[in-house]
Order: C-alpha cells, then sequence, then structure tokens
C-alpha cells in the first residue's frame, strides 16, 4: 500500500512543466518523453534507495504503509516549495472544446488521452500475460516465497514493477493534469482516494 503514489502521479505533471520551461512550449513532446523517463528513473531511485533495503530488513506492511505516508507528505510539499501554491497550466490545456453528440463536449486533447489510456491497458494486459517478466510478476504477486524458490529473481522484478508503474504513474500525470486541467502540487492527493477505491474493487494484489 504505497500512499506515495498520488506524488508519482504528480511528478510526470510537474517534471513536464519544468522540462516546458527550460525547452519552451514547442518542445511540448520532447518534454512528455522525458518527463516519463525521468518517472522511471524516481521509480528506480525510491526502490534502490528506500523500498529494497526495507524488504530486506523484513518490514512488515503496516509499517511500509506508515513509511509511503511519510515519503508522500515529503514529496507533496517539496512539489510545493518548487512550484509554489497556485495552479499552473501545460501548452494546449485551452483547447477548444468540439460537441460530439447531445450535451458531450471533448477537446482533441481529451480523445488523444483517452485513445492512449485505453491503449496503455491493452499493452500493459499483454504483458502481463504473454511476456517472461509479466509472468514472473504474477506468480511473485501470487506467492513470492514459491516463485523465489522456483528461480525468479524477486528483487530484480519487483525493481521492473516499480520502474513500469512509476511510468505509467507519471504519465497518467500529464493526461490528469490536462483533465483538470492545470497542474498544482497536490493534485495527485486529490486523486488518492480513488486510487485506493479503483485498487481495492479491482482487488488487492491483482492486476
Amino acid at each position: 500500500s504505497n500512499f506515495a503514489h498520488a506524488e508519482m502521479v504528480t511528478f510526470g505533471a510537474v517534471a513536464t512543466f519544468g522540462l516546458v520551461g527550460l525547452l519552451g512550449d514547442s518542445a511540448l513532446p520532447i518534454a512528455i518523453v522525458l518527463a516519463i523517463v525521468l518517472s522511471a528513473g524516481l521509480g528506480w531511485g525510491l526502490d534502490a534507495g528506500l523500498w529494497k533495503p526495507l524488504r530486506k530488513r523484513n518490514t512488515g506492511l503496516v509499517q511500509l504503509m506508515i513509511v509511503s505516508i511519510g515519503l508522500s507528505l515529503a514529496i507533496r510539499y517539496l512539489y510545493q516549495f518548487f512550484i509554489g501554491g497556485g495552479t499552473e497550466q501545460l501548452p494546449g490545456s485551452d483547447a477548444p472544446q468540439i460537441a460530439l453528440f447531445g450535451s458531450v463536449r471533448l477537446s482533441v486533447v481529451d480523445m488523444v488521452s483517452m485513445g492512449l489510456s485505453i491503449l496503455l491497458i491493452i499493452i500493459f494486459g499483454w504483458w502481463l500475460t504473454y511476456t517472461k517478466i509479466g509472468k514472473a510478476t504474477r506468480a511473485i504477486s501470487d506467492n513470492p516465497s514459491l516463485a523465489s524458490a522456483s528461480g525468479i529473481d524477486v528483487d530484480g522484478v519487483v525493481r521492473v514493477v516499480w520502474i513500469i508503474g512509476s511510468v505509467l504513474a507519471g504519465f497518467s500525470g500529464i493526461l490528469w493534469a490536462y483533465f483538470r486541467p492545470g497542474i498544482r502540487w497536490d493534485m495527485g492527493g486529490q486523486i488518492l482516494l480513488l486510487i485506493f477505491a479503483a485498487t481495492t474493487l479491482g482487488g488487492l494484489g491483482t492486476a
């Protein structure tokens, strides 16, 4: 139960905003790609520097949850320190809405976001089902001890999952920034309950 996952969502949006400020509005696609790469680096760094040492010490789930709450608060207020308490916008956030049918109105950005989200869900489902690491991920989720005894590198697979989870969180933060619209230091915290509701309804430990 990683309560800092919402801050990883915010990271994608904040990183994109910072990179656009450095590279210019015209470099938005490059900024998005770089922000996703940075999100992957954040996931790798958090696992290598924090979660892996705690796993090696056999830290309990409750203690891990408490650590993640503290990490969430620290990162959230770090965002506020750097970007302030206002709302910032990404280029294209003011895209005009198109009347589709009835009272439904969507912008091109909204429709592209929906398409990308569906595509990513399909790709992730395929990855879990058919790839070697995906199958190992499901095995570890079911029974880590048995997976380890079967020769699966549990730490290695967990590291990969952290990186992929961070990439998806960072990218979703960019989409969320366009949907809200805008970037705030606490934007991830606003959807934290929804994230955990989805996780609980879907089933803890299942894709």
